[in-house]
């Protein structure tokens, strides 16, 4: 399943979303540096990095976990 919210007008109902989920898997591009330091500031940790055949580039897959 893919979440995609488009603008920051959603982000209070992605986190509403997200807050019901033990754990939540994120990717995003290798180079794309600013959504990795969101992600990291979030609580994200990198646990793997591939090569995407879908979309022809580095990927890299990020653990957030929901329990504080």
């Amino acid at each position: 399943m893919k979440l995609v919210f488009p603008t920051m007008e959603y982000k209070e109902k992605a986190m509403d979303y997200i807050k019901e989920f033990h754990e939540v898997l994120v990717a995003c591009n290798k180079e794309n540096v600013a959504s990795a330091g969101v992600i990291k500031n979030c609580g994200g940790v990198l646990k793997d990095e591939f090569f995407s055949e879908t979309y022809q580039e580095m990927t890299q897959m990020y653990c957030i976990s929901c329990y504080k």
